[in-house]
């Protein structure tokens, strides 16, 4: 699980809808779908398609919605946007650990026991 801002929810408010930035939770589940729970609802937010062990929320430095970075059971790692995935991070094994520094390098640990560094450009901020 991971908190953020990954979605703009449309509510009605009386006679018309407010669009909130709310904090909002993320998670994955065995089934391969990312969830958000936002307002006590929970909205699906994508399909990765496989089973889902760790979620890292990761703020988009312009203020729109956050990023959200997912690994499994499947080799490499998953960045959404607003839903929609933006890159797939590929590996020789699956990913059992994933860190993010303050200089936003992404370091993943795979399986076959070798770390790999990303260095997230300022490019996914557009």
């Amino acid at each position: 699980m991971a908190k953020g801002a990954f979605m703009s929810v449309n509510r009605s408010k009386g006679d018309h809808e407010t669009s909130t930035d709310n904090c909002q939770v993320v998670f994955g589940g065995e089934n391969g779908i990312l969830y958000v729970l936002d307002n006590y609802k929970i909205l699906e937010y994508a399909t990765v398609g496989y089973s889902i062990t760790e979620v890292l929320g990761i703020s988009h430095s312009q203020g729109k919605s956050d990023y959200v970075l997912c690994r499994g059971h499947f080799p490499g790692v998953y960045l959404y946007h607003e839903g929609k995935l933006i890159i797939h991070f590929e590996t020789n094994d699956w990913v059992y650990a994933i860190s993010l520094s303050d200089d936003r390098t992404l370091a993943l640990g795979v399986m076959d026991d070798t770390i790999q560094l990303i260095k997230l450009e300022e490019s996914i901020d557009r």
